[in-house]
């Protein structure tokens, strides 16, 4: 065979094998293009969000009260569940089967996912539902094949894991929607928030935001041309989860319980505090919200319950309730008096004053005290001792005093919604009760109508919350100081506020509620325990409430046999007299204080 027919053979048989291939190539580049392409884009790694867990909230003595409990994000992904050539939901996607496993909104889900289809947001993960439990999860996961396109993310929820509610301090978590995502991710940020991430709305959560939240992360996940979750595929752009740090509050949770018993069958509120620094051992309102019934934010059904209810639950007793705080207020009228030197005048209480023209204030004892001094008339709890001892102070003296107590005024707590209470000034005094009668005449005799005799009694205009009533005890307990209260162990901006009175002044006053208290005849005596190592003060206040039963408080403060000492705070709402079921919850207290504090 000569070289020319050599050649021509070895030409058709390159030919031979080079053809099939380039034909190759045209069917799959060519012929066969669209429908490798879905292939390929249905077999990718898709990124996915992992929610960080918020940190663990523990008490005083590290025991947990919130914790954080693993729970599920169900999302798909549009492109994996719609029908290419029909554009509706695809017969692969067993949507009635998925309603049988989770209670979800089936029309909205479509919607969404019809919606989303229609740009390149047809590749990202929708969520259906959030809050999944783990149980659901593994039904779901059986049955895989009948969800293409179905993610699940972890995302933490709070779980409250003591026995004590503390709802108010704790505060609720909010969902962070498109309108809360604006408003969070400003330019001076510390964190950049996601659409489903969780925030605090009241209480330690929202006061502690940045210091509890922690840090999301990504990892990505590997999906089958079926649209199935294949699981983690380790990227280089990886990005680990970081935890939020703990947190560890001032609260003690034996003391906690105590007074949210105490509270269960009453509307109220109870604080107890360290007066040598400031820190809140037990802060209860009732009625509370139950934080145990729902996991994750509060759903919108709850919340509208707890909006409407008429108990007014989410009222924040402790630090927005706003109450006449009654006799408690005649230490700080006490003060003033003490401050003129007017502590050895005696009057004559009969049961009744005329304190203006045909107006009678009565006591509360209508047979009358007899003559009594201001230390008598402060643990009898006398009212018309009161009201003839102001009559020569002015009633702008009496607001100053009140005000220097902090009354009036903000305490400074750090959890939001704390109110200002009220300290009727001459000013706000003339804007309310100044008119013209019928005849067009200035009626200007407020001052003359037993406004300030009432003010000095802690009654008409005058309002507190027990947190400024806390603050005055802690006041009288340091003899002439007190700290910021804080919920929480390391608080930095803590301030010490003085008031410059005579050492005298506090030695008297700190003597005339341990009378209250240990006297036989002594209004707080129901306070008192039979410990003869502790030392208990106090002053009860009965408040006058045009809505009904009078409202109960005591207010005192404890020393125990080692010097650590307590204060407490107790307001319960239609209580009758603060001699009877305020003075009581205290001794419960006191009683337990002085157990612990015995060496």
């Amino acid at each position: 065979m000569n070289k020319y027919y050599k050649k021509k053979i070895l030409s058709y048989y390159l030919i031979g094998l080079v053809v099939p291939v380039l034909l190759f190539f045209f069917k799959l580049q060519v012929i066969d293009y669209q429908k490798y392409k879905r292939l390929s884009g249905k077999n990718s790694i898709r990124s996915v969000e992992i929610k960080a867990p918020r940190g663990i909230i523990y008490d005083r003595n590290n025991i947990p009260l919130v914790d954080n409990l693993p729970t599920y994000s169900l999302k798909v992904i549009p492109v994996d569940v719609i029908d290419r050539k029909t554009k509706s939901i695809s017969d692969n996607f067993n949507i009635e089967l998925l309603e049988s496993i989770i209670d979800f909104d089936k029309e909205a889900f479509i919607s969404k996912v019809m919606d989303k289809n229609q740009s390149l947001e047809k590749f990202i993960p929708v969520t259906i539902k959030r809050f999944i439990k783990f149980e659901e999860r593994i039904v779901i996961e059986e049955r895989i094949e009948d969800f293409p396109g179905i993610l699940f993310s972890t995302i933490p929820a709070r779980k409250y894991v003591s026995r004590v509610n503390l709802s108010h301090a704790l505060g609720y978590l909010g969902l962070v929607d498109k309108e809360k995502k604006t408003h969070f991710n400003h330019v001076d940020s510390l964190f950049k928030y996601s659409l489903g991430d969780v925030y605090g709305r009241s209480g330690i959560e929202k006061a502690y935001e940045y210091s509890l939240r922690g840090k999301n992360g990504i990892e990505y996940r590997l999906v089958d041309n079926r649209g199935v979750d294949q699981g983690q595929v380790i990227q280089k752009d990886n990005l680990d989860v970081f935890n939020g740090p703990p947190l560890f509050t001032t609260i003690d949770l034996e003391i906690q319980s105590i007074v949210e018993k105490s509270l269960s069958n009453n509307s109220g509120a109870i604080i107890c505090m360290d007066p040598s620094n400031g820190e809140i051992l037990a802060f209860a309102s009732s009625p509370d919200y139950d934080l145990k019934s729902f996991i994750g934010p509060v759903p919108k059904k709850q919340w509208d319950e707890w909006n409407t209810d008429s108990k007014t639950p989410l009222l924040n007793r402790v630090i927005s309730g706003e109450y006449p705080p009654g006799s408690v207020f005649k230490l700080v009228t006490a003060a003033l008096l003490l401050k003129k030197n007017q502590q050895n005048n005696i009057y004559e209480c009969s049961g009744e004053h005329e304190v203006g023209v045909s107006e009678f204030k009565k006591c509360w004892n209508p047979s009358g005290h007899g003559k009594i001094n201001l230390a008598e008339a402060l643990k009898f709890s006398c009212n018309v001792y009161f009201y003839k001892a102001i009559e020569n102070i002015t009633f702008e003296d009496l607001a100053l005093t009140a005000q220097e107590f902090n009354f009036g005024n903000r305490v400074g707590i750090n959890i939001p919604s704390e109110r200002k209470g009220l300290i009727p000034t001459p000013n706000y005094m003339r804007k309310k009760y100044e008119f013209r009668d019928e005849n067009g005449l200035w009626i200007t005799d407020w001052a003359r109508r037993g406004t300030k005799a009432n003010m000095g009694i802690g009654q008409g205009d005058v309002l507190a919350t027990p947190l400024q009533v806390i603050n005055l005890i802690n006041i009288i307990a340091n003899k002439g100081y007190s700290y910021t209260p804080h919920l929480v162990i390391g608080e930095k901006n803590i301030i010490k506020k003085n008031i410059d009175l005579d050492l005298n002044i506090w030695k008297f006053l700190n003597k005339a509620m341990w009378d209250v208290v240990n006297s036989k005849d002594g209004t707080g005596k129901s306070a008192k325990i039979y410990d003869k190592n502790v030392n208990i003060r106090g002053k009860t206040g009965t408040a006058q409430n045009p809505h009904g039963e009078d409202h109960s408080w005591f207010a005192g403060y404890m020393t125990a046999r080692n010097l650590n000492k307590i204060s407490v705070v107790v307001m319960i709402e239609h209580g009758g007299r603060g001699s009877g079921v305020a003075s009581l919850i205290a001794k419960d207290v006191f009683s337990y204080f002085s157990s612990i504090n015995r060496d």
